[in-house]
């Protein structure tokens, strides 16, 4: 969590991957996007970043389960999209794995932190339980948000709770 500011702008920051099951990244989802309407499907995102490191495994099925579990429309597929670009700001979703070590660029990281500060949801997940991606992951969120960036959500929080029909 981003534990100064996240009092001031509502904001949180989903830190361990094995905390996200579905229900709880698509309820996190739907928080943050305010303006949710039933008929307008939620835009999705995979993010390349750090040079062109991609989430080039994760798949789109996944919107399709998203869709089938839940009241929440969203996209077919994801639409892949540059860290370090503007297009960011137009995804309310997007998603970042990896199998290898990277470093974000100074536009990458100034534009995660406006992102996720403005209300953007990130789900990061290590592909293949990789080591040296989960190290570099964390120590970018913690160049961006300090030491306390990333910590456990506890079971009674509201976004542990299963979002379904």
């Amino acid at each position: 969590m981003i534990p100064d500011k996240t009092a001031q702008t509502g904001n949180t920051l989903v830190g361990k991957s094995a905390l996200l099951h579905l229900p709880l990244v698509i309820a996190c989802c739907l928080a943050i996007t305010p303006a949710f309407a039933e008929d307008v499907a939620i835009q999705c995102a995979n993010l390349i970043y750090g040079l062109n490191h991609t989430s080039r495994c994760f798949s789109d099925e996944f919107l399709s389960a998203a869709q089938k579990e839940t009241t929440i429309p969203t996209e077919r597929r994801f639409k892949s999209v540059r860290l370090g670009s503007d297009e960011l700001f137009q995804y309310p979703f997007v998603v970042m794995t990896g199998e290898s070590s990277f470093f974000f660029s100074p536009k990458e990281r100034t534009n995660l932190e406006d992102y996720l500060r403005k209300g953007g949801f990130l789900l990061a997940s290590t592909g293949c339980s990789n080591s040296e991606w989960d190290r570099s992951f964390r120590t970018e969120m913690r160049k961006i948000f300090g030491d306390d960036a990333l910590s456990s959500i506890e079971s009674e929080h509201p976004y542990s709770r299963p979002f379904t029909p």
